[in-house]
């Protein structure tokens, strides 16, 4: 159940229109509050390729969160590239230019302690999380939101067609000059590397 602070707005509403101006402020004080201080460090957000795929193969390309299965994102990204014209992609992910399965079905690394709240980008605060789940999270905890973080099934086979990802890029990138960039390439490099 979300955490719920309804009692102590109503109470300072109360204080407040009763003139009581600091048992207000003393009440709203101690409702939680996570902004970052004015000094903290910067904490990057971008979660390394080979951490995302460490995450990703843990938790079986499942969103922890939803259930649902997600795929490998340079997977969907060469889907776009051979088929664009029923499966479109923008690359800042406007959804009015983009299909809804770079929103629903894309594996994402999402932080449990958010980045903006000191979280680090570390295998014990990752999970696998569908995009949508990971837009939806944003800055907030799972106790705050009510969700629940679900098990890993060990009887879980799914690898997010990351085993199928090689040939199709080979395949992609022998047909499609938009499948040579780094982008692939990266990721190539990084699943081979995590198959040795």
């Amino acid at each position: 159940m979300p955490l719920d602070f309804s009692a102590a707005y109503a109470s300072v509403v109360k204080n407040l229109l009763t003139g009581d101006m600091d048992v207000a402020a003393q009440t709203l004080s101690a409702v939680p509050n996570w902004q970052a201080p004015a000094d903290s460090q910067y904490i990057p957000r971008n979660v390394p390729m080979p951490m995302q795929v460490t995450v990703f193969r843990r938790d079986h390309f499942t969103c922890r969160y939803c259930g649902r299965r997600t795929v490998l994102p340079p997977v969907l990204r060469l889907l776009s590239i051979a088929l664009k014209e029923v499966f479109p992609y923008h690359p800042h992910g406007k959804m009015s230019e983009c299909h809804l399965a770079f929103w629903r079905d894309l594996a994402s690394c999402d932080h449990l302690v958010p980045v903006a709240r000191f979280g680090a980008s570390e295998e014990h605060n990752l999970v696998t999380a569908c995009y949508m789940c990971n837009s939806m999270k944003q800055n907030w905890t799972v106790e705050e939101l009510g969700w629940r973080v679900r098990e890993i099934s060990s009887h879980e086979t799914w690898d997010g067609l990351s085993s199928s990802f090689p040939m199709l890029l080979e395949v992609s990138a022998a047909r499609f000059e938009q499948a040579r960039i780094p982008y692939f390439r990266d990721w190539l490099r990084t699943i081979q590397s995590q198959c040795r």
